[in-house]
């Protein structure tokens, strides 16, 4: 990112300033919550956002089907980002949301006209549930402890349980609870190697199994050893047999 160029990310994207970072200067943030997670869930803009139907509709369909967008900004997206902080610390408070709406309204407006003069490749597969699943999924391990339901995951990607399990089989060739269940263990693996205060049962109940003992038993079955003797391995520097699964980044069809 370099200074002047105007970025759009969706919530499903991670991003970061410059290389490594970016030099003195401000940037100007602006939030619009469309009440999606993940690609294929259809948005739904605020009902302060007034541009016409047709007009929101590709706006909508060039955000949702590019993969990065970043455009060097011209004066009049410019000036409408440096008007936005402008009135929210103008003196006068009243008819402030309304000010503001409109701001944000001729903004989005003005980015639609300038980027759809510019040739875009669009790709409809970047809405496609898969790729939900996909993302969702690659990230699974960082929340693995909470107590997932089969329906709280495909809930989490916007699908029904048939459709969510058969996209999880295609990505990982393993049932969603399955899949569950080895990010759990790899995070369990992680922590004793790394945690030696840690107890069996502290680590087992810390990465969402109900009771040590299941967890014991699950443990051995992936790693063929126990905890405990995994734990005495690493003290030794002594590697354990360990299983690898990978998601599948690539993009799909629905």
């Amino acid at each position: 990112m370099k200074p002047d160029d105007l970025v759009i990310t969706r919530p499903w994207q991670q991003h970061k300033l410059g290389r490594p970072n970016i030099g003195i200067g401000r940037l100007h943030w602006l939030i619009i919550d469309l009440g999606v997670r993940y690609p294929n869930q259809e948005w739904v803009w605020p009902d302060w956002i007034i541009l016409d139907r047709a007009d929101l509709q590709e706006l909508t369909k060039i955000i949702r089907q590019t993969e990065y967008i970043m455009l060097p900004t011209t004066t009049n997206v410019r000036a409408l980002f440096a008007k936005l902080p402008e009135t929210l610390s103008a003196e006068r408070s009243t008819n402030l949301y309304s000010r503001l709406a409109i701001v944000v309204n001729d903004l989005l407006l003005t980015i639609l006209e300038e980027r759809s003069s510019q040739k875009i490749e669009l790709r409809e597969h970047l809405t496609s549930s898969r790729r939900s699943v996909e993302i969702f999924l690659a990230h699974l391990k960082e929340n693995a402890n909470q107590a997932w339901t089969l329906e709280d995951l495909a809930r989490e990607c916007g699908l029904g349980v048939t459709r969510f399990i058969h996209y999880c089989k295609q990505i990982t060739n393993r049932s969603p609870m399955a899949y569950l269940n080895e990010c759990r263990l790899d995070s369990a693996r992680e922590i004793l190697e790394q945690d030696p205060k840690a107890t069996i049962t502290e680590v087992a109940f810390d990465c969402g199994f109900s009771s040590s003992q299941y967890f014991s038993t699950q443990f051995k079955k992936r790693f063929k050893c126990t905890p405990r003797s995994l734990r005495a391995h690493s003290k030794r520097q002594i590697p354990c047999s360990k299983s690898e699964i990978q998601v599948s980044q690539r993009d799909s069809g629905n």
